[in-house]
């Protein structure tokens, strides 16, 4: 299993090159944002599904019953997640999930809303928006986030369907289903991976600009 990730301001000196080496429907899918950052996080989503999955074309990803992205060759599942400074993409042998969020002030309305009575009971044990409780409200969405996206449901699973607490280092039951979750933290933001299986090991890579374009250009 494997982690791939880049900080999109890597991608800002060389927004008009990149974007010649997306296919074409993900390259009008990025120009069509109007802010540069969400560009860039369209941009950097394109490149890593092109550097390291090798989609070249369109019709290199097919969509499941639920919209989820797939491969239309070969067996490796992937998920990709966006969020402030961060791209990220993992991919793996099993069904797997990820979602990334910049930790910051979270709503009391949202976390009643989709959170469990338990999990907002953990949630509010602290005051609002002090560092411990943001983390932890992102701790958990991120959690919810990535197994929706592994169970291939996305929201026709409701977040406030089911519980990811306590968190140990046991899988999390959902429907039916075992999912193993890990979490991590990089400059301000948190991630989560949903797994159906424990990853015995995880490589994980942070991509510079120099590398994307070395790697892109031989193979364009």
């Amino acid at each position: 299993m494997r982690l791939d990730i880049i900080n999109i301001n890597e991608l800002k000196n060389g927004f008009e090159t990149f974007i010649k080496l997306l296919p074409p429907k993900r390259r009008k899918k990025a120009c069509r944002y109007v802010k540069m950052e969400d560009r860039l996080r369209s941009l950097g989503g394109g490149l890593l599904m092109r550097a390291v999955l090798g989609v070249k074309s369109d019709e290199d990803i097919v969509y499941g019953q639920h919209a989820k992205p797939c491969l239309r060759y070969g067996e490796l599942h992937f998920n990709l997640s966006h969020s402030g400074d961060y791209v990220i993409l993992v991919s793996g042998a099993c069904r797997l999930g990820v979602d990334i969020e910049k930790i910051s002030n979270f709503e009391s309305a949202v976390a009643r809303r989709c959170f469990t009575d338990q999990e907002c009971a953990e949630l509010f044990k602290t005051a609002q928006n002090t560092k411990e409780s943001n983390l932890l409200f992102f701790k958990l969405w991120t959690a919810k986030e990535s197994i929706m996206k592994a169970s291939g449901l996305g929201f026709n699973l409701p977040p406030e369907s089911f519980t990811v607490i306590p968190f140990e280092d046991m899988p999390c039951r959902v429907n039916g289903e075992e999912w193993f979750l890990k979490w991590n933290i990089i400059n301000g933001h948190i991630y989560c991976l949903a797994a159906e299986y424990t990853p015995d090991f995880i490589d994980c890579k942070l991509w510079s600009a120099d590398e994307l374009n070395k790697i892109l250009s031989e193979d364009f």
